[in-house]
């Protein structure tokens, strides 16, 4: 009897330890939202646990308007709870977990940052991908009539929207200190550069403007010289045409400006026998 009540008591002195550190509690997560570019779309995030009741759900969220998930018998020391979000098209997502590093996938919250007595926080923050414009030089030498031509040619993009590899428009066509944003493309004859402009809801204007000084040269494009970028589009383009004119100026050798000389001499001649 002595050996039972000795072995009753060492096992429930195992025990205590592990039940004391398991916290079963309902556990409350609040999730919030920012789209750097102030879009107020309704996106569904999902939470998804391991443990507690229920283990699954979902909601729409937006930046004005936080979610919170509230689990019911959520065990912290064995259990995990990942966030996720539906996306929304043309924008990349990154989610901090209890104030913790950055994950371009989801909040994982389990018991390695779990916040005892306290909220579980998920901050979904989404920028706007970067659309890629392409620029398109080509070039019609039908009327160079031999002539050389100099067929290097540079252009500048400029957008509010910032540029992939630009910088702001400090000494640009807008001036120091303009929200613009600057890119420099530069072409050795025909071809198709691209530059990457972050958009923003409601759509970004991106200016595109070749540095032509040749009189010989016409510039068309068919963009009007500039395009439209929103969160979401694949890509967008302008070509620039060159069209080189080049006119002939008549001129004259050596003796036929000596036969030149000789009529107006002669038209004079006549004109001063007649009139005088």
């Amino acid at each position: 009897m002595n050996l039972k009540r000795a072995f009753l008591i060492t096992t429930t002195a195992l025990l205590l330890p592990g039940m004391a550190m398991a916290q079963v509690a309902d556990a409350r997560f609040l999730v919030s939202k920012t789209f750097t570019d102030g879009n107020t779309a309704s996106i569904n995030v999902v939470i998804t646990c391991n443990t507690g009741v229920p283990l699954s759900q979902n909601a729409d969220i937006t930046a004005a308007s936080p979610v919170g998930f509230v689990v019911a018998s959520f065990d912290s020391t064995v259990g995990s709870c990942t966030i996720t979000e539906d996306g929304e098209a043309g924008y990349t997502g990154s989610y901090v977990a209890n104030g913790g590093t950055a994950s371009a996938t989801s909040c994982v919250i389990d018991d390695t940052n779990f916040v005892v007595d306290g909220d579980q926080t998920c901050a979904i923050t989404n920028s706007p991908t970067p659309v890629q414009v392409s620029v398109t030089k080509e070039w019609n030498l039908e009327g160079a009539g031999g002539n050389e031509v100099d067929m290097d040619s540079t252009f500048y993009v400029t957008s509010m929207g910032s540029i992939t590899g630009g910088a702001p428009c400090l000494d640009g066509p807008f001036g120091e200190g303009s929200d613009y944003y600057c890119s420099m493309l530069t072409f050795s004859g025909a071809g198709t550069q691209s530059v990457a402009v972050t958009p923003e809801v409601g759509g970004t204007v991106v200016n595109i403007d070749e540095d032509n000084q040749d009189s010989a040269v016409v510039v068309t494009n068919d963009c009007g010289g500039s395009v439209t970028v929103s969160p979401g589009d694949a890509a967008e383009s302008c070509a620039f045409t060159n069209t080189v004119f080049f006119e002939g100026i008549p001129t004259l050798n050596q003796y036929g400006m000596a036969i030149l000389a000789l009529l107006m001499l002669g038209v004079g001649f006549v004109g001063f026998r007649r009139f005088a």
